[in-house]
């Protein structure tokens, strides 16, 4: 299976999340899973990547923008992704293709030999994503 199509026009952090804010240090597209950087800059992530392991929290990028500037992120609570996704199921970092990209959101069974298991959080309907992501510490 593929990584969950997200409409970023419809990302939006429902009542209770917990937002943040930071620069972008890259391109950042609404819907992504970001993370700050060694310099502290926000941008995406991507469980194949090796230096994952110095991440010590990924968030849900709220809006987009280019380089330096100003995004909102969720660090945790019920976000709605505009994609559709199974409720009860889990979503976790995708292992993207394209690290210019990256901040996919993917099924468990997308994971491949030598990506990194970060759970994102379980669908509560076909829409909204209970977000509360676990870096699990483990490389499949």
């Amino acid at each position: 299976m593929a990584d969950i199509v997200i409409t970023p026009a419809n990302v939006i952090a429902q009542p209770g999340a917990s937002i943040g804010a930071g620069i972008a240090g890259a391109t950042i597209t609404a819907g992504q899973i970001v993370n700050a950087s060694s310099t502290g800059a926000i941008v995406p992530s991507d469980a194949d990547v090796t230096g994952i392991s110095n991440v010590t929290r990924f968030y849900v990028a709220l809006n987009g923008g280019a380089v330096n500037q100003p995004i909102k992120v969720a660090l945790s609570g019920d976000i709605s992704l505009g994609a559709v996704m199974t409720p009860g199921t889990a979503y976790y970092l995708s292992p993207s293709t394209d690290i210019a990209a990256g901040g996919d959101i993917c099924l468990f069974s997308d994971l491949l030999t030598g990506d990194n298991v970060i759970f994102l959080g379980v669908a509560k309907s076909t829409s909204i994503l209970a977000f509360f992501p676990i870096i699990t510490g483990v490389t499949i």
